[in-house]
């Protein structure tokens, strides 16, 4: 129920606002991915030609995008959805929010100096909204490895047992009906193979008279393709996730999560080249004069 809120307040319900009812975007699972990420070189295809250096910390959920059909509802295509978006480059923080609508902000981002250190998000935040209320840099978000007794966590040597243990810790998931449109099989197989994945954004800027709207919305897809794999490795090693409790940060409510620290079910670490595609205008809102 919590990602399906969350695709209502921020996909679903500004689509209904800019007049398309029809396309609605659901939670696949209630799986959440977290990734920390150290981007080398960022940069444009097109001149002027320079490069930033930057980390992220993203969290994500995967959606399904289709259209309710008789009370069946008809998915079509998968799109990667991201609500938190940390970053410590200013000009990629720009970059991101006005191109494709990413919700980035500034943070001090720690991708674990040394083995055993934890991922740390550090950035500015608000215990409780009021007048007296001072933003101040917290600690958001902390990623640490946990420790554990021998014999507790098996080991796994074979694709096999891996695969067995991920599909024992899978949540048992209640959705409403969902078919399969015929293309959505095929679009997500083609995408698999050519490294892609479909993102799905609100791209929004407030308006300068009235600060409660929006002066331009857009509900975007694009393409975030994955190239040039260098490196892969999988691990069931336990982890576990704190999350700092803060009104201007609702992680904990916003995903559902059952408390503020958070196990993980499988860890990665991945070495690749990324690019961003032109983006697809899904709907859009305040061209022409349109209020």
């Amino acid at each position: 129920p919590a990602l399906t809120a969350l695709c209502e307040r921020y996909l679903n319900a500004p689509l209904a606002a800019m007049g398309d009812g029809r396309t609605r975007y659901r939670p696949v699972s209630s799986f959440v991915l977290l990734t920390f990420m150290h981007l080398t070189q960022t940069h444009a295809e097109r001149p002027p030609e320079a490069w930033v250096e930057e980390h992220e910390a993203i969290l994500w959920i995967l959606t399904m995008a289709g259209k309710e059909e008789l009370g069946v509802f008809v998915a079509d295509r998968l799109a990667w959805f991201t609500p938190y978006i940390f970053v410590d480059s200013p000009p990629a923080m720009l970059a991101g929010e006005i191109i494709y609508g990413f919700p980035k902000a500034i943070a001090d981002v720690s991708l674990a100096p040394q083995p055993g250190d934890p991922f740390t998000v550090d950035t500015m935040v608000v215990a409780k909204y009021g007048y007296d209320s001072q933003a101040t840099t917290q600690r958001l978000l902390t990623l640490r490895p946990v420790e554990v007794r021998p014999g507790e966590h098996p080991e796994l040597h074979t694709l096999e047992e891996m695969v067995r243990t991920a599909l024992a810790r899978l949540p048992k998931e209640h959705h409403q009906l969902v078919l399969p449109d015929p293309h959505f099989i095929v679009s997500a197989v083609t995408d698999l193979f050519a490294g892609r994945m479909p993102m799905v954004a609100l791209k929004q800027f407030r308006d300068v008279v009235d600060g409660t709207r929006a002066c331009y919305q857009a509900v975007i897809e694009f393409d975030l393709t994955l190239q040039n794999l260098r490196s892969m490795s999988v691990s069931f090693d336990p982890w576990e996730l704190e999350i700092g409790q803060f009104e201007s940060h609702p992680i904990v409510t916003d995903f559902g999560f059952p408390g503020s620290v958070v196990p993980t079910l499988v860890s990665t670490h991945m070495q690749y080249d990324l690019q961003l595609g032109v983006g697809r205008i899904i709907a859009e809102y305040g061209q022409s004069g349109q209020r």
